[in-house]
């Protein structure tokens, strides 16, 4: 027999998992159960979050599922500050996981959490897609802004330089191009120059 509060919780997690198998190690069951029960009860959450290249940030998002691969657990969920779908490793997740009030009820694309989590593995397994844009700046002003770790810089003539991303491209990117006060030209992939487009769409609406 379990307390209410308890039993609420794990049954939480149960209804929450989808899986593609049984087997692999445990993670810690509170920071499942808090997961688990933001999307069963549609509540924001907040944590740290270490990602595969060790760059750490906080998120805030609305989850949408937890899946199981039989190796790995997973967290699906609509990051609210990227305003994207996100699939997120638990083991990577630091710390507690602080519920963050009322969100939204989400459905990962395509209605299937371990479908939808087995194609995000295999396209970050994938050779990565790379960002890379024009800066109409010297290159020695920008090389000196841009950390090696996330992008490389190089010369495009006298007066602009070409800064490519050294893992996959992101809309964060673009936004932290944009912040370098110089003219930027977004140049692929053209996923990404769609991104901008629809970023820069929703600013001016905004403005």
């Amino acid at each position: 027999m379990l307390p209410d509060r308890l039993r609420r919780r794990v049954r939480a997690l149960g209804d929450a998992t989808a899986s593609f198998a049984l087997d692999g190690p445990r993670i810690d069951a509170d920071v499942l159960a808090t997961i688990a029960s933001g999307v069963r009860d549609a509540e924001r959450l907040r944590f740290a979050y270490r990602a595969k290249d060790d760059a750490e940030s906080r998120r805030h998002v609305e989850p949408a599922a937890v899946v199981h691969t039989g190796y790995r657990w997973y967290l699906a969920a609509w990051d609210l500050d990227r305003d994207d779908w996100r699939t997120f490793r638990v083991d990577r997740i630091g710390g507690r996981v602080m519920p963050a009030g009322r969100g939204r009820r989400r459905e990962v694309p395509g209605g299937d959490p371990a479908a939808y989590v087995r194609r995000a593995i295999q396209a970050q397994d994938a050779a990565p897609v790379r960002g890379r844009v024009r800066v109409r700046a010297p290159v020695d002003l920008i090389a000196r802004r841009v950390p090696r770790r996330y992008a490389t810089v190089e010369p495009d003539g006298a007066e602009a330089c070409l800064v490519t991303t050294t893992s996959g491209w992101s809309t964060e990117f673009v936004v932290w191009m944009a912040t370098l006060d110089a003219d930027v030209e977004v140049l692929e992939p053209p996923e990404l120059v769609e991104r901008t487009r629809a970023v820069a769409a929703r600013l001016v609406a905004a403005a």
